[in-house]
């Protein structure tokens, strides 16, 4: 006969294991952030279910509730659920999009899985040796593309050029971040600059996406700022310029893709429209034109396609998305979604710096990485970049953080 207080036992037990479960399938994630668009949008919702099915909701919800980045996570995503109620699009394309930015939602509920420092440990650098992995799988793809001579547009594998290069050039600043807080006598120093090296050629050299050198570039620069000394500065300067240089020089995706970004320009000012950055531009001057049809409240989540292909545009390309997330969020929820999306990022850069040093750097990192790509494309949307963020945002603000202003921990090594 099974007593009240073997049954509570068990029951014990069973949280125990689905805690568990649930931290293991977090990390899980960072596995399948860079292979896996499938997998990623499964193990973001088993996470989180699994965690909140090992009970302990009122301490969860509690924590959750008083951190201010996961409030902030939740209020923005709540905008897409009150736009729901006055957009212009069917049911269908606002539910669409509504669930674009569920990652948002789970993102908050993610948070109080990363409490314990080892799980922050452990997704951390099961995201490196992922992206180390992939990595290497791209330089095959190069090496066997050269051997048998076939042609390919780029080096990307897993992914789509523009999420492959945001990833490399995040996983690339991470390992920056790495070789920084070694030893200068650590053994595993020289090896991991050599990993970077070969991270920053695979960025301009092997692929085709714009969006990456430029990402590339801006966290360069947020690191002299995060580590402020004229050494780092003339490292930082001399590197970027060596790259540039080199990649001017002889042949390279980097060249032919500035050359064409220059060509399309001209192109643009002698009326030719239809090309990448022509096509982009009109993007742009159309979502202006809707802006100020409806500038308060915008026309709702979802709208944007449909209210797009209303002014029938010229030339005659529909367009899901801006290719800029500042104006889709604007034509969605006018000036006060846009205001919104700020204090989003504003508020996260403020509160980044009471977190840990290592936390500090990764947040402010993954939060610029996604401002910057956000202004040529609509990245929070995205599947891959949009996840990326979410995930990132949840590890590095899990760290004991509520939003006062006392550090509440000191800056332990979570890169190692």
């Amino acid at each position: 006969m099974i007593t009240p207080d073997s049954s509570s036992i068990n029951q014990n037990k069973l949280q125990t294991k689905l805690a568990l479960a649930s931290n293991f399938s977090a990390v899980a994630i960072a596995a399948a952030l860079p292979l896996s668009t499938t997998a990623t949008d499964i193990l973001f919702i088993v996470t989180v279910l699994l965690n909140l099915a090992a009970g302990d909701l009122r301490a969860k919800f509690a924590f959750i509730l008083n951190n201010r980045v996961a409030v902030g996570l939740l209020a923005f995503y709540a905008l897409f659920l009150i736009g729901m109620i006055y957009s212009t699009a069917p049911w269908s394309g606002a539910l669409h999009t509504f669930s674009k930015y569920d990652k948002l939602f789970f993102a908050a509920f993610l948070i109080p899985i990363f409490k314990e420092e080892k799980w922050r440990k452990y997704a951390i650098n099961v995201f490196l040796f992922t992206m180390l992995f992939v990595m290497v799988t791209s330089y095959v793809k190069a090496g066997w593309g050269l051997l048998y001579g076939y042609s390919s547009e780029d080096f990307s594998v897993f992914k789509v050029h523009i999420s492959y290069n945001f990833l490399m050039s995040f996983f690339a600043y991470l390992v920056l971040l790495k070789i920084y807080a070694m030893p200068v006598l650590n053994k595993q120093k020289w090896l991991w600059i050599g990993i970077l090296v070969l991270a920053v050629f695979d960025i301009f050299f092997m692929n085709i996406s714009r969006t990456g050198y430029l990402v590339f570039t801006g966290l360069v620069i947020l690191f002299c700022v995060q580590n402020p000394s004229w050494k780092n500065f003339l490292i930082a300067l001399l590197s970027i310029s060596l790259i540039i240089g080199v990649a001017f020089t002889v042949p390279s995706f980097f060249r032919a893709k500035v050359y064409e970004a220059v060509a399309n320009v001209k192109d643009y000012k002698n009326k030719e429209e239809d090309t990448s950055i022509g096509l982009r531009m009109v993007f742009v001057k159309n979502s202006i034109a809707l802006i100020k049809k409806h500038p308060i409240f915008g026309t709702g989540t979802g709208s944007y396609p449909y209210e797009y292909a209303n002014i029938k545009p010229i030339p005659e390309v529909l367009s899901h998305n801006p290719h800029n997330e500042y104006l889709l969020t604007t034509v969605q929820f006018g000036v006060v979604g846009l205001l919104l999306l700020s204090v989003l990022f504003g508020s996260q850069l403020w509160y980044s710096r009471f977190l840990p040093k290592k936390m500090r750097d990764m947040a402010q990192g993954i939060i610029i990485a996604l401002m910057l790509g956000s202004l040529v494309n609509s990245l929070l949307s995205d599947t891959t970049e949009g996840h990326l963020y979410a995930y990132f945002i949840a590890l590095t603000f899990a760290t004991s953080f509520t939003g006062s202003k006392t550090k509440l921990s000191t800056g332990s090594r979570y890169i190692s």
